[in-house]
């Protein structure tokens, strides 16, 4: 039986984001090439971009001329299988063997939660990026009408606890201005580690708190970093009840 592919949904990068990117490239975190997976777009205000130049509003070679414009990174590519992207490429199947460790960064925004094969997804990405290079991960919370799964903060960091990874950035993403604020309007990255509200001196995101809340805010974003640290084979980390 073969499990649900790669899908043709609206995935990419918004503006509220681009502080997370930033970040990474500051510290030398964010090279080519770089692998989309998916076909990858800009969303939201497109102004807020700043591309002067840049190709026709919803082309998803915007996400390549925002790498090239603001981070200096020439080789990027996305992957699909749509017919449309540069690489014709099935995430719940194995990886052709000339693609492993061939890329310096992967950009999974908003695309593995559309796969049921995660095991192989994981395992793609892990052999997709090359020993040294880094995982972004850009997933939903509790965006619950969209995808077939929501991930948990926890996934991450126990896939990365069994591969080696360094963590090497983390931030939550929310519509809201703040924990128990609904309805204040904006868009706000709360970074980790702890993901402090740089908007409110002393109030943390933590994620266990986060969750604890009398109602759990709705359209949160998760935003990782990751970097892979030497070249053993991909591990599936284990829960054992006690």
């Amino acid at each position: 039986m073969t499990l649900h592919p790669l899908l043709r949904t609206t995935m990419g990068i918004a503006a509220s984001f681009l502080p997370f990117l930033d970040q990474l490239h500051e510290r030398r975190l964010l090279g080519g090439p770089v692998l989309g997976l998916g076909s990858l777009e800009l969303s939201g205000d497109l102004a807020a971009f700043a591309l002067a130049g840049a190709p026709s509003a919803g082309s998803r070679r915007l996400v390549g001329a925002l790498l090239r414009a603001r981070y200096g990174i020439d080789d990027y590519r996305d992957a699909d299988i749509n017919g449309l992207a540069d690489l014709h490429l099935d995430l719940a199947r194995p990886i052709p063997s000339e693609l492993r460790g061939a890329f310096a960064t992967i950009l999974n925004a908003g695309t593995l939660e559309h796969l049921l094969d995660l095991r192989q997804a994981f395992t793609n990405v892990h052999e997709l990026v090359r020993p040294g290079g880094t995982i972004i991960h850009i997933a939903p919370l509790s965006w619950l009408e969209h995808g077939f799964v929501n991930f948990s903060v926890r996934l991450f960091r126990e896939i990365a606890a069994a591969n080696g990874y360094e963590i090497a950035a983390e931030a939550i993403w929310r519509r809201d201005a703040a924990v128990g604020a609904p309805g204040s309007g904006g868009e706000r990255l709360c970074f980790g580690p702890g993901f402090d509200d740089p908007a409110a001196s002393g109030r943390s995101l933590l994620p266990t708190e986060l969750f604890r809340l009398e109602s759990t805010p709705t359209y949160l974003l998760y935003l990782g970093a990751f970097v892979r640290r030497g070249d053993a084979p991909f591990a599936v980390p284990v829960e054992v009840g006690g």
